[in-house]
């Protein structure tokens, strides 16, 4: 039996940390959280996970949708014919439940809802208004600035989600196809550099989604000791007195096919991020 290490209030993880497992086995990998030390659970519509999420070994604090949502196999196969660069790929199909299935969603919703006093969705786009339990997460593909973000929320709120991925990446060719021809022919990110856009957005934050960079090994640079990008918005944050929640989201890609591998990963990424929150 492995010993649990004790855990981390404020810090917990998103289940597709642990893939391409979680999407099968939600359980082993919520098990595998808790012994790394995690106190909750971000959840997302993986296959395996049933609706009653109550039987993960952790709280579930939040919770989101597939992101790229189909509608089953046919949405893959008839996006692929029409060179759609939005329609979801067969990993989407793979990993997440069909939005057709209602039922699901239904019960998934109402489960997490009554289960976790407090549990909060993480959406994407930010519509008029949010609900009260809804946390959006700012990213390029939205088109927003921070400035415009503020103002299409509450000013007294604390709604969002950032992500460090997010704050620093570039739109992807996905999200400029409807964009007008040669106004923005190259990619960028209305949200700007990261230290501006994170200073303005971070009195508004609930919850930060501590997501290395996967372009250029930032997880293993941070777990060799490296002194990386992330490790300086980290910094950042905490100067800046951040009390709220954060939540691991990162991959190892195709070594995650190794169980072992990515469950040491994850252990390992906690005790980083740990002494830093």
């Amino acid at each position: 039996m492995v010993a649990e290490k004790p855990a981390v209030q404020r810090l917990g993880i998103s289940l597709a940390s642990y893939l391409p497992w979680a999407a099968y086995f939600p359980g082993w990998a919520a098990r595998k959280a808790k012994e790394a030390g995690y106190s909750f659970l971000q959840v997302v519509s993986f296959r395996g996970v049933d609706p009653y999420v109550s039987l993960f070994k952790l709280p579930v604090k939040y919770w989101e949708s597939a992101w790229n949502e189909n509608t089953g196999l046919y949405s893959v196969i008839s996006g692929k014919f029409r060179h759609d660069p939005k329609a979801p790929t067969i990993m989407d199909w793979v990993f997440f439940h069909p939005t057709g299935d209602w039922n699901y969603y239904q019960e998934y919703q109402e489960s997490i809802g009554d289960f976790s006093l407090g549990s909060r969705q993480i959406v994407h786009h930010l519509k008029t208004s949010l609900a009260p339990n809804q946390l959006y997460e700012p990213n390029p593909g939205e088109w927003l600035t921070a400035n415009e973000i503020i103002a299409k929320i509450r000013a007294d709120s604390h709604c969002l989600v950032l992500d460090t991925y997010h704050l620093r990446r570039l739109a992807r060719a996905d999200e400029m196809v409807d964009k007008p021809q040669g106004l923005y022919s190259f990619p960028f990110s209305m949200l700007g550099n990261w230290p501006d856009s994170l200073r303005e957005l971070l009195p508004h934050a609930a919850a930060i989604h501590v997501a290395p960079k996967r372009d250029d090994n930032e997880l293993e640079k941070c777990l060799a000791g490296q002194y990386t990008e992330l490790e300086e918005m980290m910094v950042a944050i905490k100067k800046a007195g951040f009390q709220g929640d954060y939540v691991v989201e990162a991959t190892i890609g195709l070594r995650g096919l190794n169980p072992k591998k990515v469950v040491d990963t994850m252990a390992r990424f906690h005790d980083w991020v740990a002494p830093r929150i």
